[in-house]
């Protein structure tokens, strides 16, 4: 009876047309998200990898990132792992956030050295990282800062649904990826005049109006009313080994980046032309008077 009865829902199922196609392009469609994201980086002369393979650390196995984007600004880099997930306004993506503790308030940069004279290879200890903490650092102290996110939608009965997963799997991902920016930041350096400075930053982009935020004060109450933003740092203190030498101090990334599509633009922009920015991100950023 149980088998006769999954056959019939099988046979039930709508078959999907031309129409059901289109509809699902318009709603739920992460490759042209991809590609709006691919487009906006290219006009800003970034360096865009779409959709390559990487090895993935964690799981032991190859993966695809959605997009890897490098800009470089004379001896100074930013490097993107950007994953994208196109959500709905119908069920939009929750951030709560407190205040930045001063433990939290930091960021890292890679420094890459040519080799000592007579080396093949990158040496170990001229490749460092640079720690940049509460009083010099972007994510300043006390700011507000992603602490937990979910996803909300109303299903039957009006009753309110709660999820994480598709978005948490999406962002883990840009961690991931990010990792193979950062050995490749290790070796960068082909001159012995030069030295490469990189910082990597993991993003996620969701559609235009579904990204909110939810303040909360010390005690735990909600402070405020929820909003929408454009853009979220969210605290994850991810940390990577130096892939030559894992002696040496690993890499500390400590924000993830939470996008809309205006919010990604916008941060594209920034990176492509605004010297200042990069000034923020490294402390020796030589700033054009």
């Amino acid at each position: 009876m149980e088998k006769k009865n999954l056959e019939k829902n099988n046979m039930e199922k709508k078959n999907i047309d031309e129409k059901d196609i289109m509809e699902y392009l318009q709603t739920y469609d992460t490759f042209a998200l991809e590609m709006f994201v691919y487009n906006k980086a290219v006009l800003n002369e970034f360096q865009v990898s779409h959709g390559g393979i990487y090895f993935d650390p964690n799981t032991k196995k190859t993966r695809q990132f959605d997009l890897q984007a490098t800009f470089v600004m004379r001896t100074y880099r930013i490097a993107l792992a950007i994953e994208c997930k196109s959500l709905k306004k119908s069920c939009p993506l929750i951030v709560s956030r407190m205040k930045r503790a001063k433990d939290e308030s930091f960021h890292e940069y890679i420094r890459s050295k040519y080799p000592d004279s007579g080396r093949s290879i990158p040496n170990f200890y001229n490749n460092c990282v640079v720690s940049l903490e509460w009083d010099k650092t972007v994510y300043k102290l006390g700011e507000y800062v992603g602490k937990s996110m979910d996803q909300i939608e109303r299903k039957d009965q009006n009753k309110f649904s709660s999820k994480d997963s598709d978005v948490y799997d999406k962002w883990m991902q840009a961690t991931t990826s990010a990792s193979t920016l950062v050995e490749s930041s290790y070796d960068l350096s082909r001159s012995r005049d030069a030295c490469i400075s990189s910082i990597i930053i993991p993003a996620l982009v969701v559609q235009d109006e579904t990204l909110w935020v939810v303040d909360y004060s010390d005690d735990g109450t909600v402070f405020g009313e929820p909003k929408q933003v454009n853009e979220v740092e969210y605290f994850i203190n991810t940390e990577y080994e130096n892939p030559y030498n894992p002696v040496n101090p690993k890499y500390h990334m400590s924000h993830l980046h939470i996008f809309t599509k205006k919010g990604i633009s916008d941060q594209l922009d920034k990176i492509a032309h605004n010297e200042r920015y990069w000034g923020f991100l490294f402390y020796d950023f030589p700033m054009i008077r």
